[in-house]
């Protein structure tokens, strides 16, 4: 399946995994944000939140292959 990107271009979607999909767009509105960020300290508070989300995220993947996070 594939869908349009307001003019960027095909993009694949998981049929598999939405929650992927969605996982991916707050990936990019977060970085997105980033980008757009004028400030230092505004752009190190989006910073800090992409890569929590990355851990989040990261962490899901363990828990559905069955793997334990090592500390």
């Amino acid at each position: 399946m594939s869908i349009t990107n307001k003019g960027t271009g095909p993009t694949k979607r998981s049929l598999r995994n939405p929650q992927w999909d969605q996982d991916i767009r707050r990936l990019d509105n977060i970085a997105n944000a980033y980008h757009n960020a004028e400030c230092g300290t505004t752009k190190a508070t989006w910073k800090k939140k992409w890569y929590d989300l990355c851990g989040v995220i990261a962490d899901r993947m363990r828990l559905e292959k069955g793997k334990v996070r090592k500390h």
